[in-house]
């Protein structure tokens, strides 16, 4: 045999054994999704606050007769808040959280929603759920991280 590194196959027990024990956590994700879920909840929170930048870019300006309107009925209320209801259904507590061992679901029950995040004929898109900033899709494969190695 010539020069250099080998490596014969020893340990691969303990490898194994470690590798069982990363399985075994991926059965349940379940604890994975509630702390996304739980970090989903603050993004939108500052997509609220943002009005739409952190993960849209921005929300378009209202028309100037409903800003108008929103004004003088609403005072002081943001885009897409004038009850507070459908900001209470994502940046506060979410209207849908379900998860199980193959997916997780999160969002609004409020019917709505779906006329915001797409428009219509009278209205432009102000998306509401948008693109993950990277930063924060890296902190989601933290917690999955943590979870495989340490457990939560």
């Amino acid at each position: 045999m010539g020069s250099g590194l080998v490596f014969h196959g020893e340990g691969f027990d303990a490898f194994g054994m470690v590798l069982d024990r990363f399985s075994h956590r991926l059965r349940d994700p379940v604890p994975v999704w509630e702390k996304i879920a739980d970090r989903f909840v603050d993004l939108q929170a500052a997509n609220f606050a943002s009005q739409g930048k952190t993960m849209s870019g921005g929300w378009s300006a209202l028309s100037v007769n409903y800003g108008s309107w929103k004004a003088k009925h609403y005072p002081g209320r943001g885009i897409l808040v004038r009850s507070g209801e459908l900001r209470e259904s994502l940046a506060e507590k979410l209207g849908i959280r379900e998860m199980n061992k193959q997916s997780m679901t999160v969002g609004t029950q409020l019917p709505h929603a779906r006329f915001h995040q797409y428009g219509t004929s009278n209205m432009p898109a102000r998306p509401l759920i948008g693109k993950v900033p990277v930063q924060e899709q890296r902190e989601w494969a933290k917690i999955l991280q943590r979870h495989l190695v340490e457990g939560l």
